[in-house]
């Protein structure tokens, strides 16, 4: 029910718009200070109005406002990064849906260089390399997208048909070979696959 999440989103809003308050008057007046809410808190409230618009209210754009609050509090909140990334993403699909082709290519970098940030903090994450370059694929930066598929593999990362995904990657570059031999590994790796099931 889109009203009670509505509601819940209010409800939370009053929250921070409380807490802002209680910020502003301990700064006009330090004498006076009420001991505020801990960081913890703000960053809990923001990044629960985040998520209430993203997957519930479907307004990714507020969301990725939101979590641009978030990481204002703590710049170092990987999960952050990596929901406005989503709700740049969403904003593309829907920009692609209206034919708003530009507003469409922004929101790709910009959710391009949220992943990077989560990536500069988490180096070691495979599946964040995946996201990029599955990203990098939508934003036809093929050269991007091989290196972090590349990269995921490297770190170990197995996902469904990642030599088929590799494999569109480098024909893009106009790397045919590389590109056809990847794809008869996946064949050979799918014939052995379901060997080993009919035993």
């Amino acid at each position: 029910d889109t009203g009670a999440y509505a509601e819940a989103a209010s409800d939370l809003l009053a929250v921070c718009q409380t807490h802002e308050q209680q910020r502003q008057r301990s700064k006009a007046d330090p004498t006076r200070a009420t001991p505020g809410p801990a960081k913890e808190e703000v960053v809990h409230t923001f990044f629960q109005l985040g998520l209430l618009n993203m997957l519930h209210l479907n307004r990714p754009i507020i969301a990725a406002q939101y979590f641009a609050r978030v990481l204002q509090t703590d710049p170092g909140n990987i999960y952050a990064y990596l929901c406005r990334a989503d709700c740049h993403l969403r904003t593309h699909r829907a920009s692609l849906k209206s034919g708003n082709e530009s507003g469409s290519d922004d929101s790709l970098r910009r959710a391009m260089a949220d992943i990077s940030r989560a990536i500069r903090l988490r180096p070691e994450r495979p599946d964040y390399y995946q996201l990029l370059g599955n990203v990098c694929i939508a934003a036809s930066d093929f050269k991007l997208a091989n290196y972090c598929l590349q990269r995921a593999c490297a770190l170990g990362a197995t996902f469904g048909g990642q030599l088929v995904i590799q494999s569109r990657v480098l024909s893009h570059l106009s790397m045919h070979d590389q590109a056809l031999e990847l794809l008869h590994k996946e064949v050979q790796q799918r014939a052995q696959d379901l060997s080993a099931a009919q035993r």
